[in-house]
């Protein structure tokens, strides 16, 4: 049954055993692929549920209609992966596309002050971390220095 009142959008969906999700918010993956993703057992598919800034849920969208087995999902915070544990299968790691502006940690378009804010609350952690050195740093505020303006493309 579709409730008409919900807030959240999407297209509706059979589901029988729903593994615990991954809250992804990594920076290296797209803004359109943040949320917490979720998986059914059954169905054999994930989704990602998408959330509003008060943190209220707004969205279902499919992210693989064919993942297998899904038993448990973890993220890799050391790569940004997510990686889905199949039932009697070998692991799926989904790797974030390379991102063509990745000093772009707001994903506006544009790296300016924004991301330098980002940055700094991301300090010390391996959030907002653009050399791979695995810590956010000096050397992170240099390349976004570097990249300051508009995204090519």
């Amino acid at each position: 049954m579709i409730d008409p009142e919900s807030p959240i959008t999407g297209v509706p969906f059979n589901s029988n055993s729903i593994t615990g999700g991954v809250l992804q918010d990594d920076p290296r993956w797209p803004a359109e692929w943040r949320g917490l993703f979720f998986a059914d057992y059954i169905h054999r598919w994930i989704r990602v549920l998408d959330f509003d800034e008060e943190g209220r849920p707004t969205s279902i969208r499919m992210f693989d209609q064919s993942a297998g087995a899904i038993v448990s999902m973890t993220a890799d915070p050391v790569s940004g992966d997510l990686i889905a544990i199949r039932w009697s299968d070998r692991p799926i790691r989904y790797t974030p596309p390379a991102n063509p502006c990745p000093a772009d940690l707001s994903g506006d378009g544009i790296v300016n002050g924004g991301d330098i804010g980002l940055l700094l609350a991301a300090w010390g952690t391996i959030n907002a971390d653009l050399d791979g050195d695995g810590t956010t740093g000096g050397a992170d505020l240099g390349l976004i220095l570097a990249a300051w303006g508009p995204c090519p493309g």
